[in-house]
């Protein structure tokens, strides 16, 4: 088994493992947890496990969590809007970026000078050298 997982670059253990079959409770959870899900998309795992709590299930909010984690469902809500600029804001220029920019320019165009010119050559070498702007 080894000499055949090499080439695939695969561990034995990958090899040898058995995936555990879902149990029939959780397939019952998992079809109550969609239902659920359906009717109020914006149910988290608290309020489901709330939900199916009150309907007589005995689950915890991290085993539902990891039920909507297999079935990929998660609760629909307003995410945070971080990057929103306060109206009549002006962008700042980033003077950085400028910078990085023109330096990478500038080395660009010494290197497009060296080829050019043998006499040049130590300019470029002493530009790049002090990474200086000209």
């Amino acid at each position: 088994m080894k000499r055949q997982a090499q080439p695939l670059e695969l561990t034995r253990s990958h090899v040898y493992y058995q995936p555990r079959p879902v149990s029939e409770r959780d397939l019952k959870l998992m079809r109550r947890i969609d239902e659920l899900h359906l009717e109020a998309p914006f149910y988290g795992a608290r309020k489901l496990a709330a939900q199916l709590r009150r309907e007589g299930h005995e689950i915890g909010r991290k085993h539902v969590r990891t039920l909507m984690r297999l079935m990929g469902i998660e609760a629909l809500y307003r995410k945070p809007r971080t990057s929103i600029p306060a109206r009549g804001a002006e962008n700042q220029p980033n003077e950085l970026l400028e910078q990085q920019r023109n330096e990478r320019l500038d080395t660009r165009a010494t290197q497009a000078t060296i080829g050019a010119d043998p006499s040049l050559e130590t300019v470029g070498a002493v530009d790049r050298a002090t990474n200086s702007r000209r």
